[in-house]
């Protein structure tokens, strides 16, 4: 077989050999695109943890403080709950949904929805808001 192979890779299909082979590696180990992470300046308060959900619940948390659940139920629509069993059973698994102080937050969403999120509430609560790309 070796031998095959090295009088392959020395005649005029070496071009297509190596782009069989790549195709072939690529498809037994594909490879995940990097995930762009996105931090938040909040009011002139940074928010650049390591992950883009970090940085939105870190956000979250801190308006927390400040404005209470029926802001965050407003803004945030159903990824904000008073209830842990109101979420579906689909949302329970692997820590989707996060306990705050006074509501329950859904994470399973995409990184471009989080990022809307924190924009609609800054523009709601009359806070300046820039999208920080860590990527």
């Amino acid at each position: 077989m070796e031998e095959k192979l090295e009088l392959l890779m020395d005649s005029e299909y070496k071009g297509e050999l190596i782009e069989m082979i790549n195709n072939l590696y690529n498809e037994k180990y594909p490879q995940r695109e990097q995930t762009k992470r996105y931090g938040f300046n909040v009011g002139g308060t940074l928010f650049t943890k390591p992950t883009t959900n970090e940085n939105y619940l870190n956000v979250i948390r801190h308006f927390e403080g400040v404005v209470g659940y029926g802001v965050f139920s407003k803004v945030l629509k159903n990824y904000v709950r008073d209830s842990y069993d109101s979420f579906p059973d689909s949302y329970k698994g692997a820590n989707q949904v996060v306990k705050m102080r006074n509501f329950y937050l859904t994470t399973k969403t995409t990184t471009d929805m989080k990022i809307s999120h924190i924009k609609s509430l800054c523009e709601y609560l009359d806070v300046p808001v820039m999208v920080v790309s860590m990527s």
